[in-house]
């Protein structure tokens, strides 16, 4: 059973007094007041569900199953993870970018989008080469660490495996001539 507040005059001697009750639903936790304190319904103002307190002190809305927002925000973190994990130099060079791109327009004294304006063009240029610069950058740093963290996420096709031409012998291509054989 649910705990309900309410607040409820009770007359010139007492006041408005606040007050609870467990009931099932408002229409009983109502009948339940005016049953108690001997009240109209005009006496009775602001009832309301009240918030369940925890055994440490704080205050719950739910009776203790997972949320279903706690659970969204878990499979949104691993879905994240995972992109972070298999696309570490995409996701470093876009943030390496849009980052550079913020810190460059605040630099100037301009908002994120006064760039694009006819008379910052100059600015702009030089803005986008910068930026250009920093995403490559951090794509290169987010490939290193995608080789040194996530080695387990990368395709087959990254992870070094031989091709398909590593993998056929070597057929000597003729006669050796002498300048061939100096180079070595």
């Amino acid at each position: 059973m649910a705990l309900y507040k309410a607040d409820v005059w009770l007359g010139s001697n007492s006041g408005r007094q606040t007050v609870s009750v467990s009931a099932s639903t408002i229409a009983g936790a109502k009948e339940q007041i005016r049953t108690i304190y001997q009240v109209s319904d005009t006496a009775i103002w602001n009832l309301h569900e009240a918030p369940r307190e925890r055994a440490g002190g704080g205050v719950s809305d739910d009776d203790g199953d997972a949320s279903f927002w706690g659970g969204a925000a878990l499979v949104g973190l691993m879905i994240v993870a995972w992109v972070v994990a298999s696309f570490t130099p995409q996701v470093f060079g876009a943030g390496g970018g849009i980052t550079t791109w913020w810190l460059l327009c605040r630099l100037q004294g301009k908002s994120f989008d006064d760039l694009l304006l006819p008379p910052n063009r100059r600015a702009l240029l030089i803005t986008m080469a910068l930026t250009t610069a920093a995403g490559v950058a951090a794509s290169l740093a987010g490939r290193q660490v995608q080789l040194d963290h996530f080695r387990e996420a990368l395709p087959a096709a990254q992870q070094g495996r031989p091709s398909a031409r590593e993998d056929r012998p070597q057929v000597p291509q003729g006669p050796r001539t002498k300048a061939a054989a100096k180079e070595d």
